[in-house]
Parts: C-alpha cells; sequence; structure tokens
C-alpha cells in the first residue's frame, strides 16, 4: 500500500513537471520533449533517464533573461519538482544496485543498519540536490534557500522558545506514551528488537537526536515550505508540510495510531515556528530538543523507579 502511494504521488511530481515546462515555454516542449505529460507518466518508469536527459536539453535551451513573475513562479516549481524526481529515482537505482552488491559479496547487514545507511544517505542526497539548485538560483544562497537565516528575531523568539516548546512537547508524548495500558507493535519497535549490536543501537540515536533534525527541516520547512509558500500561501503551506512530514514517518509507527498523531502534532507545531520566525532556525531548536528528551525522559524515569 505504502508502494502503491509513493509510486501515485512520484507519477503526479512527474506530471506536474512536464505540464510546468511546458508552460514555460510549448514550442521547445514540444520540440525537445515531444510526449505529452500524461504519456511521460506512463513511460516514466521505463525510461526515466531519457526524460531527465530531454529535461536537462530542455532547460539548457530555455533563456532566464527575460523571465516575468509568471515565468519565474513556474521556475520555482520545476526545480522543486526536478529534485524531487531526481532523488527518488537516485535512491530508487542506489537502493537496487547497493542490494545486488550486497548480495554478490556476501555482505551481511542487520535490519536496522539497512534502514540507518538509506537514512542519512537519503537525506544526504536531498540536501546536495538543495544545494545543486541553489547554485543557479538568482540572488539566493544556500543557508537562504533552506531557511538557516536568523531574520531579524531575538535568541529568546529564536532559540529559547522554540526549545521550551520541544521539550514541553516531549514531555507530554513521553506521558502519554509511557502511561497507556498497552504499547502497539510497530515496524521500528520491530527492527529495534532484532538488532543484536549496541553500537548499532548508538549509532541509531545519534543520527536520529543530532543527524536527523537539522537535515529534515532544512529539507522540508527549509526549501520545499518556502517553495510551496510563495506558490500556495502561507496556510496551505503549513498544512502541507505538516501533512508530509506525518505520512513520511507513518512507516515507522505504523499500527501506533497514537504516535502517529503525536508526529502529526510535532509537525505541524514545528511548521508553525517556521513561519512564525521566518527561519528554519527556530524549528531545528524544537526538533532537536524534542528527539533528545523524547529519549531521556524515560532513561530518567527508568533509573527513578529503580531506586
Amino acid at each position: 500500500m505504502m508502494f502503491l502511494l509513493l509510486l501515485t504521488g512520484l507519477l503526479s511530481i512527474v506530471y506536474l513537471d512536464a505540464r510546468t515546462l511546458k508552460a514555460q515555454d510549448r514550442p521547445l516542449y514540444d520540440r525537445v520533449l515531444e510526449y505529452t505529460p500524461v504519456e511521460w507518466c506512463l513511460l516514466f518508469l521505463a525510461i526515466s533517464p531519457v526524460y531527465f536527459f530531454r529535461r536537462h536539453q530542455f532547460l539548457q535551451q530555455l533563456s532566464i533573461c527575460s523571465f516575468n513573475d509568471e515565468q519565474r513562479r513556474l521556475s520555482q516549481i520545476t526545480e522543486a519538482a526536478g529534485i524531487v524526481v531526481a532523488w527518488v529515482v537516485l535512491m530508487f537505482w542506489g537502493t537496487m544496485i547497493s542490494g545486488h552488491l550486497i548480495e554478490l559479496y556476501g555482505i551481511y547487514l542487520e535490519e536496522l543498519e539497512e534502514a540507518l545507511i538509506v537514512s542519512v544517505v537519503s537525506l544526504l542526497l536531498m540536501i546536495f540536490l538543495i544545494y545543486r539548485v541553489s547554485q543557479k538560483s538568482l540572488g539566493e544562497g544556500f543557508l537562504t534557500i533552506v531557511g538557516l537565516r536568523r531574520r531579524g528575531n531575538s535568541l529568546l523568539k529564536l532559540i529559547f522558545f522554540p526549545m521550551f516548546i520541544g521539550i514541553s512537547l516531549a514531555c507530554v508524548a513521553a506521558g502519554i506514551i509511557l502511561n497507556r495500558p498497552e504499547t502497539p507493535l510497530t515496524p521500528l519497535t520491530e527492527v529495534l528488537e532484532k538488532t543484536k549490536s549496541s553500537t548499532t543501537l548508538l549509532l541509531f540515536l545519534a543520527v536520529a537526536t543530532l543527524f536527523a533534525p537539522l537535515l529534515e527541516e532544512m529539507i522540508f520547512r527549509g526549501y520545499f515550505f518556502s517553495v510551496i509558500r510563495r506558490l500556495r500561501g502561507r496556510v496551505f503551506a503549513i498544512y502541507l508540510i505538516s501533512g508530509i512530514f506525518t505520512f513520511l514517518h507513518m512507516g515507522q509507527y505504523w499500527g501506533d495510531w497514537l504516535a502517529i498523531c503525536i508526529v502529526g502534532v510535532l509537525g505541524f507545531t514545528l511548521t508553525i515556528l517556521r513561519e512564525w520566525t521566518g527561519s528554519t532556525i527556530s524549528s531545528a531548536v524544537a526538533h532537536y530538543a524534542y528527539n533528545l528528551f523524547i529519549v531521556i525522559i524515560p532513561v530518567i524515569l527508568f533509573f527513578g523507579a529503580g531506586r
């Protein structure tokens, strides 16, 4: 089911991307890409390299010097769609090739180790693609595109208040989860229970608490939030980014609907902070505080109960 949803999402983005290219310059589109957006959706999975090659040709020939406001808007859609499609295709082929290499050379990896590698590579690849787009953007650097600017906010508004919000959410979430009578089994807990290596578990905690929050904020509430906000307004951007954030975490907590609701509240709160301050720094601080304390609180309660 999750695969079908991802596939539907990918083909929808390809369709949107092709329609946007066509709207920017119809004669150039007909000459270079040839097929209609619907035809490209049907052909994409089989011949995705051809689509990327012709798409690249189109963008190389497209003149941006005389862009008006509408063309700049379409260009932003093209950039964002291109990042998502390139990320999905590269991750798909990268996973396929690495899987065959691991099998060929007889390398054994625990399920959690595979998940960690995929997660880290996935986030770094998305950041790299966004960085490449930032090199071509007009008047905006990488830090501006991902929202890592102070924007004139005080330290109270940018650091201390988001930290308080993150810790408060973690306390409430930990209290709700730890006090319920039964904890449903989720894909994440199954993987953690199967893991025998303490080093792998420590790496998982390090990635979850130190590595992932910043990169996730730069990607979702940094780049994509700013693009969607420009195109459809702040309300639409807040709800869409919050929904995407929740959807991408559903696979880990599938079956535990309370945990999924908590992730949804977290995603919505982080997005509100991003909009309120105009900076990804605030949402990153809150995200760090939440992830750190959601790990620390159960440990404190465990040792406290032991005494």
